[in-house]
């Protein structure tokens, strides 16, 4: 089904998500619905992506590298539909040794067809130091998309 661009409504946003544990993640959020009912889904594109307050050591109490010690942050992210459809949204590129806090000038696209009801649909961040071999996961957080509407 095709839209014209008259059918769209847009909602920019900026959205703090404290994560499970002490990390936050910023991002600011424009959607762009197909109707005038969000419902039917659209589109949301993420920008002033950043990551702060992250621990600054693993649980254990041991360094996040081995060699350097740092994080090197980076994160990904989804979308689940109503449907449950698992669709992958993005990964951002790693910030080498960022630490407690990184930021990205990306803009990426996430579509979003079946919004569903309140719980249903969310787009997730998981954040990661990446390392040679394994990455380590850092935090993670969801925001439900009916939120947004």
């Amino acid at each position: 089904m095709q839209y014209s661009l008259l059918n769209y409504s847009v909602k920019e946003m900026t959205m703090k998500i404290a994560l499970t544990g002490t990390l936050i993640l910023l991002c600011s959020m424009a959607g762009f619905s197909y109707s005038d009912t969000t419902s039917e889904g659209g589109c949301y594109r993420i920008s002033n992506l950043r990551v702060s307050n992250a621990p600054e050591k693993k649980n254990n109490g041991s360094n996040w590298d081995s060699v350097w010690g740092e994080a090197d942050i980076y994160i990904e992210c989804f979308v689940k539909e109503a449907d449950g459809a698992e669709l992958t949204g993005f990964v951002t590129d790693r910030r080498q040794d960022a630490g407690t806090c990184a930021t990205w000038d990306i803009e990426p696209v996430l579509p979003i067809c079946e919004m569903g009801a309140p719980g249903e649909s969310y787009i997730s961040f998981l954040v990661y130091d990446k390392d040679a071999f394994s990455d380590d996961f850092m935090d993670s957080g969801t925001i439900d998309i009916t939120e947004l509407s």
